[in-house]
């Protein structure tokens, strides 16, 4: 029987992961996603977002199921938020991207803009992110921002989202803000190997963002790979579930469609 990776506690503080077989996996998930039971209460981020109630877990409440989806660079995070809305629906998913919500950097110089560390928890703007999830999740659409990789600024368009009962988040620092995390009904850390992680990197960023291949080598040894290793490694231990590389991470997608569809 394959084994997958699971957390076992609650609340807003780091887990330990443990292995459970898929019985136990399953089980985990029902609890989760059906539990109702109050629990004592613990600190409520600085942050509290209108038209939502703190649960006594810690966790920010919503009639809305919101997923977050963190892991790594080129782990295959976006790729796992596409499946699970193309097998429920449009019109039952909602999905949001950290990628969009990164500072404007118009106000920069091209010099600065090139320089900045866009791996950091700064560069990415979480109070918005947190404002559009609350607006969701008192369903309201939201005017999502176009982010333009080539030159740092976020483009005069945005993308409208409707507010749906599920909401996907995916992002590489999702787990890393505490703010954020409080949003969120079901954490998911996305694991693969770095090798794998920096072949997709190259493969995204050459193809699909205009950059060359020295600039995308540069960046993953100065700011991908510490920041990875200093801020988004350390924040699987918030996750629920881990969701490894391989043939495991299909059994992972299946059983969270099952629990989704129910």
């Amino acid at each position: 029987m394959r084994r997958l990776t699971v957390s076992t506690s609650s609340g807003d503080r780091p887990r330990k992961n443990s292995n459970v077989s898929w019985i136990g996996t399953r089980a985990k998930l029902t609890q989760f996603f059906f539990r109702r039971a109050p629990r004592r209460a613990q600190s409520v981020s600085s942050v509290q977002l209108k038209g939502q109630s703190m649960s006594t877990s810690g966790r920010i409440q919503n009639a809305v199921c919101v997923i977050g989806i963190a892991g790594g660079s080129g782990s295959g995070k976006t790729t796992i938020s596409r499946r699970l809305a193309a097998n429920l629906g449009e019109d039952r998913v909602a999905c949001l991207s950290q990628d969009s919500y990164y500072h404007d950097g118009r106000l920069l110089s091209a010099a600065e803009r090139q320089s900045r560390n866009y791996d950091h928890p700064e560069s990415i703007d979480s109070r918005l992110l947190a404002q559009h999830i609350q607006t969701l999740c008192s369903a309201q659409a939201v005017d999502v921002p176009s982010y333009d990789f080539a030159t740092h600024t976020r483009r005069a368009e945005s993308t409208r989202v409707e507010p749906r009962p599920i909401v996907l988040v995916d992002g590489i620092l999702l787990l890393a803000n505490a703010a954020l995390r409080q949003c969120l009904s079901l954490r998911l850390y996305v694991d693969a190997a770095p090798d794998i992680r920096l072949m997709r990197r190259i493969r995204r960023d050459t193809l699909e963002r205009g950059r060359a291949l020295s600039s995308v080598l540069e960046q993953w040894e100065t700011s991908v790979k510490p920041m990875h290793d200093r801020f988004v490694e350390p924040s699987r231990s918030w996750a629920d579930m881990v969701i490894a590389d391989g043939r495991e991470r299909e059994a992972s997608v299946q059983m969270l469609l099952h629990r989704l569809r129910d």
